[in-house]
C-alpha cells in the first residue's frame, strides 16, 4: 500500500472520531454575541477543515461506513449517573435495520436495557437526555461468558423518523433521564455526510452487487442530519468561528473558566509556570484559591510551580492525578488508536493516557468531561446547578475549531534538509540514518515519533505485530511512572499520587490505577510547549531527552520493542546500545526539534496574517492579534535559546515589528510582515509533507 494510502487511512480514523457538526441553528442562546455573518476566525484554518472532511468522506464511502454505523459505548463524565468500567460497541445496519450491541464489564446479576435517544432542541435543552427528548427502549442485553449482547431488527414504524443522537445502556426499568450508564453518539462527519448525500446510497462491492437508492435504505434517517447546512466555505467558516468564540468565552454557567483558560491561544494552547505567573490573582484559573467551595478542585502549589491540573481520570470516587495540559494542535493526524487496541477502541487517543475523552472517546465527548471536571461551581457537580452541559451545536462547533488547528499532514523528514547544520545533524540522528540514508543504530526517535508526529513508525508496528499498516498513536509504557522523586512529588509528596496512565484497574504494583501506559505526544510543537512528560517532570527540552538514557526507560516495555526494530540486537539485549548517541548528539536532536518548532510557529503566523484583518469582532481580533505576536515571539525564543538561525531570527524580529505596527489591521504592513516571515522560513528549512 502506498504512503498516500497509509496517510489517508490515518486521517479517516482520526477524523471519524471527531464530530464537527456543520449545523445552521436559529437562535442558539449561548454564543456570547451575534457576530457579522462575514466574520472569520484568524486562529482556526477553515480550508484545512474542509480538506479534512473531504478526505474522510472519500474513504468513508469506500469502506462501507455509509451502511454500517458503529458507535463505541463507555462511561461519560457529565452524562453517566455513576462510574463504571464497562465498555462496548453498538452497530446499526442502515439497510436492513439490524442492531448489534456488545458490552463487557457489566454486573452479570443485573439486567440492562438499550435506549435510542433523539435530542430535541429548545430553551434549556442540552446534550444530556431530558424529558423533552424522544427516548425509545429497544431491547435488553443478554449475559453470556462475560459479555452482554443484544441482536435485533429495529421496527421501522416504531422509530417513526427519530434521529439517533445518543445510544445509552441503563439498568432495567431506569430511563437515561434518570440514570444512564454508557453512552455513544454518531460523529459529526457522519452527520454531515448523510445530510448531504445524493439519492444514491453507495454500498461496498463485497456487500451488494447493486447500488441502492435512499428509498431502499429505510434506516438511513437514523443518522442525525446536519440541519441542512450547505457544505461550502461560508458554512465551514461560521462553524469554526462560532467554535472559537465558544472555546475561549463560554463559561457554561460554571465557575468562570472557559476551555481557553487552560488552552490559551497565545501560549500554544497550554499553560506553564511562566504563563501562570503572568495571570492576575482573580483569573478563573485560580478559582480553587478564591472560592472555598472549590478548594479541592486543584492543587494550587502544583498548578503555579509546574502548570499541573487535577484530573479524575479514574472516576470522581477515585483519587485524582496531576497532569500537564496537552496542546490541541494537529489532532487530526495524531490521535488515531491502533485497531483492536482496547475493548472497545476509543475514537481518539486524547489526554495523556489516551483516555481523556469520556463515552465514545471522541473529541466532541471530551468537552462534556472537561466542563464537568473543570467548570463546576461546587464539587457536587450537579448538572443544571453547578454548570450546564453544552448543546449539540456547541459541542460540534468547538470540535470544528479544534480540528482546524495545526498541521493537517505529517512532515516527510526523510526528504527534508535543514539549513542549520546542527539541526541537520539532529535530523539524521532522529531518523536513525547517516548522510547516505543508510540505517544506523542512533537515536531511533523516529520509531515512536514518526516524522516528529504522534504516531509510531512502520518498523515499530512490524515488531509489535500491529496490523493493518497505518499511522497510529499508541499507548506505551516507557517507564515514566517509575521515576521516584518527580518534581511534583518533591514539591507536594502527599498531593501528587503516582499516575499509572490508561486504564481504571489497580496497577499490579499496588500503587495507582492503570496499566502504566501513556500515549505518544507530538514533537513538532514540543520546543516551546514545556514542561515535559504527563506530569511536567522535566522543565527543559534537553532534560526531557536525557530521560531516554535512564534505567527507567532502558528497562521499559516500549524500549524492548524499539531495540529490535533494526534486527541487529536480539530480545533482551541492552537497549542503551541501540541509542548509540552521546550528549552532544542529543543536543543536535534538540536543535533539530527547535528548528521544526520555529518553522511551525512561522507557518501558523503566516496563516493568521492572511485572515486577521478580516476579523471585525473586537474580542476575536484581539485574541488573534495576541496569538499572532506570540507565535512570532515563540519562534524567536526557541531559536535564540540555542543560538540557532541568526539570520532567521533577524527577519522574525522585522516581521514582529511590522505586525505590531499593523495592529493586525493594516494589510500593507501585514503583507510586508508575511514576506519577512517567509524569508525567515527559508533560512530554516522547507516544509515537506508525506
Amino acid at each position: 500500500m502506498s504512503k498516500l494510502s497509509f496517510h489517508r487511512r490515518k486521517l479517516v480514523r482520526a477524523v471519524a472520531a471527531s464530530t464537527l457538526l456543520a449545523t445552521v441553528v436559529i437562535g442558539w442562546p449561548y454564543l456570547p454575541e451575534q457576530t457579522p455573518q462575514q466574520d472569520v476566525s484568524a486562529i482556526g484554518d477553515v480550508d484545512a477543515l474542509k480538506d479534512l472532511y473531504q478526505r474522510w468522506q472519500d474513504v468513508y464511502v469506500q469502506t462501507g461506513g455509509d451502511r454500517r454505523l458503529a458507535l463505541p459505548l463507555g462511561y461519560s463524565k457529565g452524562l453517566s449517573a455513576q462510574f463504571t468500567e464497562a465498555a462496548g460497541q453498538a452497530a446499526v445496519d442502515l439497510i436492513d435495520g439490524s442492531l448489534k450491541v456488545s458490552v463487557t464489564g457489566l454486573e452479570p446479576q443485573q439486567q440492562y436495557q438499550v435506549w435510542l435517544i433523539d435530542n430535541r432542541p429548545g430553551a434549556g435543552q442540552n446534550v444530556k437526555p431530558e424529558q423533552a427528548d424522544t427516548l425509545l427502549m429497544v431491547g435488553e442485553l443478554t449475559h453470556q461468558d462475560g459479555i452482554a449482547t443484544l441482536e435485533m431488527a429495529l421496527d421501522l414504524a416504531q422509530l417513526n423518523g427519530m434521529e439517533l443522537d445518543l445510544i445509552s445502556v441503563t439498568r432495567k426499568g431506569v430511563s437515561p433521564v434518570e440514570a444512564g450508564l454508557l453512552y455513544g453518539a454518531p460523529t459529526l462527519f457522519q452527520r454531515m455526510y448523510h445530510s448531504s448525500r445524493s439519492a444514491t446510497l453507495a454500498l461496498r462491492q463485497d456487500s451488494a452487487p447493486e447500488a441502492l437508492t435512499e428509498s431502499a435504505s429505510p434506516f438511513s434517517f437514523l443518522v442525525p442530519k446536519a440541519h441542512a447546512i450547505p457544505q461550502n466555505s461560508a458554512a465551514f467558516a461560521k462553524l469554526v468561528r462560532d467554535g472559537e468564540i465558544l472555546f475561549f468565552e463560554e463559561t457554561f454557567a460554571g465557575n468562570g473558566r472557559t476551555c481557553g483558560t487552560c488552552h490559551p491561544a497565545d501560549n500554544n494552547f497550554t499553560i506553564d509556570p511562566k504563563f501562570v505567573a503572568s495571570l492576575p490573582p482573580n483569573d478563573p484559573l485560580f478559582v480553587a484559591e478564591n472560592n472555598p467551595a472549590l478548594e479541592d478542585l486543584e492543587v494550587p502549589s502544583l498548578m503555579r510551580e509546574l502548570g499541573l491540573i487535577l484530573e479524575n481520570v479514574d472516576g470522581f470516587e477515585n483519587p485524582g492525578v496531576m497532569r500537564g495540559v496537552p496542546g490541541v494542535a494537529a489532532m487530526a493526524v495524531s490521535t488515531t488508536p491502533e485497531p483492536g487496541a482496547d475493548n472497545p477502541t476509543p475514537m481518539s487517543r486524547l489526554g495523556w493516557g489516551g483516555d481523556g475523552a469520556p463515552g465514545d472517546g471522541s473529541l466532541r465527548s471530551f468537552a462534556i468531561g472537561a466542563v464537568t471536571q473543570h467548570a463546576p461551581q461546587t464539587l457536587a457537580r450537579i448538572e443544571g446547578q453547578d454548570f450546564r452541559l453544552p448543546t449539540e451545536y456547541e459541542l460540534d462547533a468547538m470540535e470544528a475549531f479544534q480540528m482546524s488547528l495545526g498541521l493537517q499532514q505529517d512532515l516527510d523528514l526523510a526528504s527534508m534538509t535543514m539549513n542549520e547544520p546542527l539541526a541537520e545533524a539532529g535530523r539524521q540522528l532522529f531518523l536513525n540514518e547517516d548522510d547516505q540514508g543508510n540505517s544506523v543504530r542512533a537515536g531511533k526517535c523516529h520509531s515512536c515519533h514518526a516524522d516528529a508526529g504522534g504516531n509510531v513508525s512502520q518498523g515499530f508496528l512490524n515488531v509489535a505485530g500491529i496490523t493493518p499498516p497505518g499511522d497510529y498513536n499508541l499507548n506505551l509504557d516507557i517507564g515514566f511512572q517509575d521515576i521516584g522523586d518527580t518534581l511534583g512529588r518533591i514539591l507536594e509528596p502527599g498531593l501528587n499520587p503516582q499516575d499509572q496512565g490508561v486504564g481504571r484497574d489497580p496497577h499490579p504494583s499496588g500503587v495507582g490505577f492503570g496499566t502504566g501506559a501513556f500515549n505518544i505526544p507530538r514533537l513538532v510543537e514540543a520546543a516551546d510547549s514545556g514542561p515535559y512528560g504527563h506530569d511536567n517532570a522535566f522543565l527543559t527540552l534537553e532534560s526531557f531527552l536525557g530521560f531516554y538514557f535512564t534505567p527507567e526507560f532502558v528497562t521499559s516495555p516500549a524500549a524492548a520493542i524499539v531495540q529490535n526494530i533494526d534486527g541487529s540486537i536480539g530480545p533482551g539485549g541492552p537497549f542503551a546500545n541501540t541509542l548509540n548517541i552521546n550528549n552532544s548528539e542529543m543536543s543536535a536532536i534538540a536543535a533539530f526539534l527547535r528548528v521544526l518548532n520555529a518553522r511551525e510557529n512561522v507557518r501558523q503566523a503566516v496563516q493568521s496574517m492572511d485572515n486577521i484583518y478580516k476579523v471585525k469582532r473586537k474580542a476575536s481580533h484581539k485574541r488573534a492579534y495576541n496569538a499572532l505576536l506570540a507565535n512570532i515571539d515563540d519562534a524567536i525564543e526557541v531559536l535564540d535559546a540555542a543560538k540557532l538561525g541568526p539570520d532567521a531570527v533577524l527577519y522574525l524580529k522585522k516581521c514582529r515589528d511590522e505586525v505590531a505596527r499593523s495592529k493586525g489591521k493594516n494589510k500593507r504592513r501585514l503583507r510586508k510582515a508575511k514576506q519577512y516571515a517567509e524569508f525567515a522560513s527559508g533560512y530554516l528549512t522547507e516544509f515537506k509533507y508525506r
